[in-house]
């Protein structure tokens, strides 16, 4: 087959939820199939990735993004029913690369990455166009709506109510859309009408996110999480604020170390170089998830799935979370994996993984027997691979 890849970021380096997903699709689809790309990119600088890019990938075309011009767009749109997160992505110069690729070359499949990039191939009558959604971005929306203050909450509203119209619409343009967990289907039911969704979920390199063979430190516990996002924010915030001092009042000796790319100054102020430590981006996590004595992960307002668990879990390091953040998990599994959704529950939960060793070491062979039984690529894959078999068929 032939496939085209439509996406707004350059999925390279793999590093974040959408980046990791679209680099794995292409990397093992790419090895039976002819993938181009066409994508987004944020800055020249990113130009240097597309020879890595290249080994996968026989044609790649891009576009460089102003976010001058994007804003424009956004404020020109603003009183239309285009979710500022459309118009922020709205490019005559994709428009025309798209469609002169989509007219010249002959696909079998086209993959678009996310709800934004639904403009550049609704409508169009080409063989097996398939809506990657990931998440549902209207419910994602909906669930931060109780933890956004003032213009913020007045601004989320608007985008809600464009994004809860324009979602349903673009999945019912195309022959298929994907969500990563039944759980958003579940619980979004402007979604839970159309007919033509798959569930594909992410998986984990269980070969590069394997159980460390060093000890751990019983009294580290671990974030990880992309700062620029507002639910990883919030959970830091909030874990920091409402859960963190019962662990030290238990727990003297706990250190919290908050790791990731794009921390505001609100959260790097919450450094003191004795139990709070912000690393900012690092280059290798394994490094911080080997040696903890859990993942902590207090995320309110997520959708999908948490690619930090996964990894986590394949690692075998146990895994403390608010229940929202492990739904799309398989019920009755035993996944070493300890939920509360109340401060004093989660912080007794950190505090009796890092009191209990026997109770750690069981939650490790567990969480790392899910990830070898739920967490391969090479399956999930295979299912994209079969929807895009299924369109030439028709």
């Amino acid at each position: 087959m032939k496939l085209l890849f439509l996406t707004s970021r350059l999925p390279y380096p793999p590093y974040g939820g959408d980046k990791l997903r679209v680099f794995n699709f292409l990397k093992y689809l790419s090895a039976r199939h002819t993938v181009h790309l066409l994508s987004f990119i944020e800055s020249e600088e990113e130009e240097k990735y597309l020879g890595e890019l290249g080994k996968y990938c026989a044609r790649i075309e891009t576009v460089l993004l102003k976010p001058s011009d994007s804003y424009a767009k956004c404020l020109l749109l603003s009183p239309t029913a285009v979710p500022f997160q459309v118009a922020y992505y709205r490019d005559g110069r994709m428009r025309e690369k798209a469609d002169n690729m989509m007219s010249s070359e002959k696909y079998d499949g086209i993959y678009v990455h996310l709800l934004r990039m639904a403009q550049y191939a609704r409508g169009r009558k080409d063989t097996g166009r398939v809506l990657d959604l990931t998440d549902s971005l209207s419910l994602s929306l909906y669930r931060s709506l109780k933890y956004r203050k003032h213009l913020f909450y007045l601004f989320y509203l608007a985008e809600w109510l464009k994004v809860r119209r324009y979602e349903p619409e673009a999945v019912s343009s195309f022959d298929r859309a994907l969500l990563i967990s039944d759980a958003d289907l579940r619980s979004e039911k402007a979604l839970a009408s159309e007919k033509n969704i798959s569930i594909i979920p992410n998986g984990v390199d269980l070969g590069y996110f394997k159980p460390s063979s060093g000890g751990y430190d019983d009294n580290k516990i671990v974030f990880i999480g992309n700062l620029h996002s507002f639910p990883n924010r919030d959970a830091v915030l909030y874990f920091h604020g409402r859960i963190f001092p019962a662990v030290k009042k238990a727990r003297p000796g706990a250190v919290f170390y908050i790791v990731g790319s794009n921390p505001p100054e609100k959260i790097r102020k919450l450094a003191d170089g004795r139990s709070v430590f912000v690393t900012g981006p690092v280059e290798d996590t394994r490094a911080h998830l080997g040696d903890a004595a859990a993942l902590v992960c207090p995320i309110r307002a997520a959708t999908g799935m948490q690619n930090k668990v996964m990894e986590a879990m394949a690692m075998g390091l146990p895994v403390v979370s608010t229940a929202i953040s492990t739904q799309w998990m398989l019920p009755g599994r035993e996944a070493g994996v300890l939920t509360s959704d109340s401060p004093e529950g989660f912080a007794g939960n950190v505090v009796k993984i890092m009191e209990d060793r026997a109770l750690r070491e069981r939650l490790s062979r567990m969480s790392r027997r899910y990830a070898e039984e739920n967490f391969r690529w090479e399956d999930n894959i295979k299912d994209l691979e079969r929807i895009f078999e299924e369109g030439i068929n028709r």
